[in-house]
């Protein structure tokens, strides 16, 4: 809920989860063509965005790569989600650039 009030002052963090993954439901199933994450203090290096109809079935959608924490932003062809994922895929375990990923704010877009 934190990751997606419209608030950058407040994130939702993972409890010393590696690697760890953010899920959303939007409730109904749209055709997503565009998201965008911004992390709190900590973040994913190495992440993906993910969309499921139906939350059995992902799909990635985009990813990101020796990532430095600004937003993310990635537009695609539109497919249908009623679920979407940000999964930080690194660092995973302490040690490693980035930190244990927290997310600000995710904006899923038709």
């Amino acid at each position: 809920k934190l990751g997606v009030d419209g608030r950058l002052d407040t994130i939702a963090l993972a409890g010393n989860e590696w690697p760890w993954t953010y899920e959303v439901d939007l409730i109904d199933t749209v055709k997503v063509r565009r998201i965008k994450v911004t992390f709190g203090s900590g973040y994913a290096t190495h992440f993906e965005f993910r969309v499921s109809a139906d939350g059995k079935t992902w799909h990635t959608v985009a990813s990101g790569a020796d990532h430095d924490g600004t937003p993310y932003e990635a537009t695609f062809d539109p497919v249908a989600a009623r679920y979407v994922r940000v999964c930080g895929l690194k660092p995973d375990g302490p040690g490693q650039p980035g930190t244990q990923m927290s997310v600000a704010e995710l904006e899923v877009y038709e």
